[in-house]
């Protein structure tokens, strides 16, 4: 049991590092919510379709929608972007496959 969790454990690390620019990227958004979601600091990107035209774009509000989340608030995240709920399982599927599809090129 010790020495799978090791692997997993390995394989996590060499799948962050080979995957260095999405691995930082996911950091950066999970500190940005969960900063924001308990010390209410905003730190993400602003929308740059939203600062140049005024408009929201699909992804406006996958932010507070992902902290809402985070604190288990569903309704309020449903309000604050919808998209949020086929995003983030698809997401997380996609990690999920990549990271299987990875560890099985790995040498044990």
């Amino acid at each position: 049991m010790v020495v799978k969790l090791n692997n997993i454990l390995k394989n996590l690390f060499n799948y962050s590092i080979h995957n260095w620019l999405f691995t930082f990227a996911t950091v950066y958004f999970l500190i940005s919510i969960l900063l924001f979601s308990y010390f209410k600091i905003n730190i993400a990107v602003p929308c740059l379709i939203r600062l140049t035209t005024g408009f929201q774009c699909p992804g406006c509000g996958l932010t507070h929608a992902f902290a809402h989340i985070v604190k288990l608030e569903f309704t309020e995240a449903w309000t604050a972007n919808k998209l949020s709920f086929i995003v983030l399982p698809a997401g997380a599927y996609y990690v999920v496959k990549d990271f299987i599809s990875f560890s099985k090129t790995q040498p044990i």
